[in-house]
């Protein structure tokens, strides 16, 4: 009966430290790869961000239907993707 209850308990204690350890590694590579890209892509503030930009790409593509001059475009679509990217940038 002793050597039962002994043989639970480790069994029991060792599945809690692992599962704790697996929570805690968990825990450090959230930490560690909080500021990832893949993780910022998903934040409420990006999405935000991409829907402003999207609007501003659409505009430009407007614009650029609109006026069919090539230099016009080129202007218009370098300029846009400056903006994009400050817009977007979050590494500051």
């Amino acid at each position: 009966m002793a050597i039962s209850l002994l043989f639970f308990l480790s069994t029991y204690l060792r599945q809690q430290l692992v599962l704790t350890s697996a929570a805690a590694r968990k825990q450090d590579l959230v930490a560690l790869y909080s500021n990832h890209p893949d993780l910022r892509r998903h934040t409420r503030v990006y999405r935000s961000k991409r829907r402003i930009v999207h609007k501003l790409w659409m505009c430009v593509v407007g614009l650029s239907i609109v006026t069919p001059s090539l230099a016009a475009i080129a202007a218009l679509g370098l300029l846009t993707a400056c903006v994009s990217f400050c817009i977007l940038d979050e590494s500051a």
